[in-house]
């Protein structure tokens, strides 16, 4: 049986029958001294004998809590984001964008239930000096974590290894200076690249994730690199297998971060 039906009155103990044909509904107005309800279409509050609304006096005090209750909660309530800034490696070339790793990595996400929004900036050919240069554009987003992918394309080109450094300090500078949290992937290069210029282009990522004391991921491309099955016809972009097994790597490693900050 429903309230107008039976003229219960439920917002207080004093609620007493009242015949359904001489029901109106009241609107409290807590904006003035003496407050009394007044005949207001919009809000269906039942007269009562014996309520007593609040005096106007807390009115503005408690208008002020409500606010501010709900804006805590907003803010409570407001996904994370990560970024992923990187090349061809993390564009997925050559894939559609939801095969490459960091749409992957949403979908794992999404099916543990975590609020995270991944957002895969990836460009193919890009480099350090390329990254340097869009990160401020990347930072207006206010992303949670940005993870740094870049330096492939620099090791490839053959580019001094100090000026990859360089362009590499300069972003994680950046992402730190806005608030953000910078996690750092490493990069190796191919054999045929030469020993002394192999080792230290290796040494850059993990000598500036212990300068900056940044969350480290050894190798990108992990149990992928150099595996004929795991990449495309050019033995340098992983395949569709070789995303998967990438996005797996890269989630486990992210995941137990994510998960503390959420």
């Amino acid at each position: 049986m429903s309230l107008s039906e039976t003229g219960l009155c439920s917002v207080c103990v004093h609620a007493r029958k009242i015949p359904a044909e001489k029901m109106s509904y009241y609107f409290c107005d807590l904006s003035k001294e003496n407050s009394k309800f007044r005949k207001y279409p919009a809000l269906p509050v039942l007269r009562c004998e014996g309520f007593k609304p609040f005096q106007s006096k807390y009115s503005k005090f408690l208008s002020i809590f409500f606010f501010m209750f709900i804006l805590a909660s907003a803010v409570c309530a407001k996904t994370q984001t990560i970024v992923f800034l990187g090349d061809s490696l993390t564009a997925g070339y050559g894939l559609s964008e939801d095969q490459a790793y960091p749409s992957l990595i949403q979908k794992s996400l999404e099916c543990d239930g975590l609020d995270w929004k991944v957002t895969n900036a990836g460009i193919s050919g890009d480099t350090t000096s390329g990254g340097s240069k869009r990160v401020n554009w990347i930072l207006k987003s206010s992303p949670t974590i940005v993870f740094v992918a870049l330096g492939a394309n620099d090791g490839l080109r053959g580019i001094d290894p100090d000026l990859t450094l360089k362009n590499l300090e300069s972003i994680v500078t950046k992402i730190k200076k806005s608030g953000a949290l910078v996690i750092l992937a490493g990069m190796q290069l191919p054999v045929n690249y030469g020993t002394d210029y192999r080792d230290k282009f290796k040494a850059i990522f993990p000598g500036l994730a212990r300068k900056h004391q940044l969350s480290f991921y050894p190798f990108l491309l992990e149990r992928v690199a150099a595996k004929p099955e795991l990449n495309l016809a050019d033995g340098i972009h992983p395949n569709e297998s070789g995303q998967i097994i990438l996005a797996q790597k890269i989630y486990s490693f992210l995941k137990p971060l994510l998960v503390k900050i959420q």
